[in-house]
């Protein structure tokens, strides 16, 4: 679970590979600043426990306790270009963005751009084909049913090319997630696995290059 941001203006991903292919070699490091700009609702996880519990029926509980960095706003304060009114408002606008999700329980702002939450949500795949959270444009984990009735389970991480930047401003992810499930697991990459009836696949995050978690679960 590292967190990243996708766009769905086409036109905009195109003119971004456009640029991209003329004059990467000279603007690498303003072309990751010109990205993250772009991002207007883009949060990074970091200091973290997520864990879901996926029961035979379908039901699944989603918990998430940690941080949230505001993207957008961390930029600005690493390059000192906010006032304290401007940062405030700032604040103010992510905080009431996440809370248009009532499953955040709490939001906490901290520091900087960091938001400490409590999220809690209760779902059945079989009523609702998909999850993202934060949400689908700002998106580190994401539960989808697949045509052929199996559940997968998914992290995102930020391309390799913004990670010198993400770094930049002081970004790591330092989390743990865990499913909790008796269901079948047909693919995944945990980094540990525990019990025999509900089974526990743990993942620890600590790096922004590791692999993205992945388990795949045939439902019973």
């Amino acid at each position: 679970l590292f967190g990243w941001c996708h766009y769905s203006n086409s036109a905009v991903v195109m003119n971004a590979r456009d640029l991209a292919s003329t004059m990467i070699r000279r603007l690498r490091p303003a072309f990751a600043l010109l990205f993250l700009a772009a991002f207007s609702a883009c949060y990074f996880p970091s200091g973290y426990e997520a864990d879901l519990t996926i029961e035979a029926d379908g039901k699944y509980a989603f918990r998430y306790v940690g941080e949230l960095s505001y993207l957008p706003l961390l930029q600005k304060l690493t390059g000192g270009e906010l006032s304290r009114e401007e940062i405030r408002k700032q604040v103010d606008g992510a905080r009431q963005d996440l809370a248009r999700d009532k499953s955040f329980k709490e939001i906490t702002f901290d520091q900087g751009a960091k938001f400490r939450v409590r999220y809690e949500r209760q779902v059945d795949i079989f009523d609702e084909k998909s999850f993202n959270f934060v949400r689908f444009n700002a998106r580190f984990f994401s539960i989808r049913r697949l045509e052929d009735g199996t559940v997968k389970i998914a992290g995102n991480r930020p391309p390799s090319s913004y990670l010198p930047q993400l770094r930049r401003m002081g970004l790591q992810p330092n989390g743990i997630f865990r499913v909790w499930t008796i269901a079948e697991a047909i693919d995944d990459n945990a980094t540990a696995i525990e019990g025999d009836g509900k089974k526990v696949y743990a993942w620890i995050i600590a790096d922004m290059e590791q692999p993205s978690p992945r388990l795949i679960l045939r439902m019973p």
